[in-house]
Parts: structure tokens; C-alpha cells; sequence
């Protein structure tokens, strides 16, 4: 390897998404100011060289990108792009998450609440989980077949320490009276008298996996609903593709139940997430 390309390489080690945007927000600025020059520049051969450093960087920092990092930023800026909906709308409410394993989206959640405070805007989160991993899955709707036939949800799996995870956020300086934690499965925790004492839901995460689960949360929610309610799912597109399974069974179930409530399709996020806009014009 050529010496210069030696020494790039080892710029992969920073944060190579942030260097990019930077450099992006600065071509963009220049191309506002004086275009014509930029592409000149461009098409220079030091500018065909500029360009090949940047693939260069970028190709190497996506090797170093695995599968949680890509689901951790895709999850971030799709909450992103749910906050500023309810911002700009003046949806009033509270964060719902449902399945929280070690914390990493309700961290997130947390810290981008964090930042609306400082615009007074107040969204306390409230998060809900067994810690002890999901529950038994029953029956065929709980199923999400890996192409071997097996089914991908079991007792168990995500299980984390409840201890271990209120540590997470108090090393993360998470103020404790900014979210609410309810331990339990859903069949003990989410009862009615709870149901009463919550506000109405500004956005909902629905990380539950399971049929099962999904429909008790579904439920849950739904006096909490409003118009402009944001509810993301985590697991949406498991099954194989099979909409007769796990979330999306039981969000069309849900549906059909309730013919005064809407989910309007709003976007995709990671490889198996989905966002909807509630609408409750009709009731």
C-alpha cells in the first residue's frame, strides 16, 4: 500500500460518519456559494483524486459497520424523525417502550428527551419489561421461522438484569425522575388500574417480537392513543415475510377489532422496523 494510503487508513479508527457529514456540509456550502468552481474542481484531476480518498474512507469505514451499529443508527434517526413530528404537530404525551432488553433505544429515547427539555418540551418515558426475556412463545402466531424451520423467539431470550440496567442509565447521568421502569410480564403489569394513571401516548416503541406480547401492549394503549400518536415496531417484518405472524398479526387483529382507529403507513427503519401516524378522525 502507498504510503498516503497507509496513513488514511488509520483514520477509519474515528468516527467516520461525523467526518463525512462534515465534509459534505462543506461541499454543499461551497457549491450554495459558487458552483460552477466546485464542479470544475471536481472534474480537475486533483479533484478525481479528492473523490477517490473520500470512497476510499468511506468503503473502509463500512467494513468496520456491523449489524447492531446498523440498527442502532437506523433506530436513532427514525426516533428523530418521530420527535420533530410531534414537536412540529404539538403532540402532548409520554414515550412508551415495550421491550427493552439492555436499554440501548430507551438510552436513546432518554437523551433525545433530554434535548427537548432544553426547548421545554417535556416527554417523560416510560419504559416496560420482564427482565427476565420474553416469555414462552405460544401457538404458531408467536413463530418467526428461520429458513431451517426454526423458530428464531424463545423463553428467555433478551433477558437482562434489572439492576444492570438502571446502573446503564445511571452511568449514562439519566436524571431518575425522567422515565418510569415497570418490571413484569405484560399479563401482571398491564392492568387497568395502571392504564388509568398513564397520559396519552405521543409515541409508542412496540419492541415486543411476539404475537402474544404485541396484542396484550396493543390494548394496552389504546385509550392512550390520540391523533398523531407515533407507533414504531421493532419486529415488524419477521416471519419470513408472513404478515399472519408475530407484530403484524397482531397489529391487523388489533385493527379489525377496532374499526374507529387508523394506522397510517409512515416509514421503514432498519431492515425490520415500521412507523405508523395514528388517526382517530373516524371516532
Amino acid at each position: 500500500m502507498r504510503p498516503w494510503l497507509n496513513s488514511i487508513s488509520r483514520l477509519r479508527y474515528f468516527n467516520m460518519e461525523q467526518l463525512l457529514k462534515k465534509f459534505f456540509a462543506l461541499l454543499d456550502k461551497g457549491v450554495a456559494k459558487n458552483g460552477r468552481a466546485i464542479v470544475r474542481v471536481l472534474q480537475s484531476v486533483h479533484g478525481r483524486w479528492l473523490m477517490r480518498i473520500i470512497f476510499f474512507l468511506f468503503r473502509e469505514s463500512v467494513k468496520q459497520y456491523d449489524y447492531s451499529d446498523f440498527s442502532a443508527i437506523s433506530f436513532k434517526f427514525a426516533l428523530q424523525r418521530a420527535l420533530r413530528f410531534i414537536v412540529d404537530n404539538k403532540i402532548e404525551g409520554s414515550y412508551y417502550e415495550f421491550g427493552l432488553f439492555e436499554g440501548n433505544s430507551f438510552l436513546m429515547a432518554l437523551e433525545e428527551s433530554k434535548k427537548l427539555s432544553v426547548q421545554g418540551y417535556t416527554l417523560h418515558c416510560n419504559g416496560f419489561d420482564s427482565f427476565e426475556g420474553h416469555p414462552e412463545p405460544i401457538g404458531p402466531l408467536d413463530e418467526s421461522l428461520s429458513p431451517g424451520g426454526v423458530n428464531k423467539w424463545r423463553k428467555g431470550q433478551y433477558y437482562c438484569d434489572y439492576s444492570k440496567f438502571v446502573g446503564r442509565l445511571d452511568e449514562n447521568n439519566i436524571a431518575p425522575d425522567s422515565y418510569s421502569l415497570y418490571e413484569g410480564f405484560y399479563n401482571h403489569t398491564l392492568t387497568p388500574d395502571l392504564q388509568k394513571q398513564m397520559n396519552k401516548a405521543a409515541i409508542v416503541h412496540a419492541a415486543c417480537d411476539l404475537y402474544s406480547s404485541t396484542r396484550e401492549v396493543l390494548e394496552f394503549i389504546k385509550p392512550l392513543l390520540q391523533q398523531g400518536t407515533i407507533v414504531m415496531f421493532n419486529s415488524f417484518y419477521y416471519g419470513l415475510g408472513n404478515p399472519h405472524v408475530g407484530e403484524s398479526a397482531a397489529l391487523q387483529e388489533f385493527l379489525e377489532n377496532n374499526k374507529d382507529i387508523q394506522f397510517i403507513d409512515y416509514y421503514n427503519y432498519s431492515h425490520m422496523g415500521k412507523v405508523f401516524i395514528v388517526n382517530k378522525a373516524l371516532s
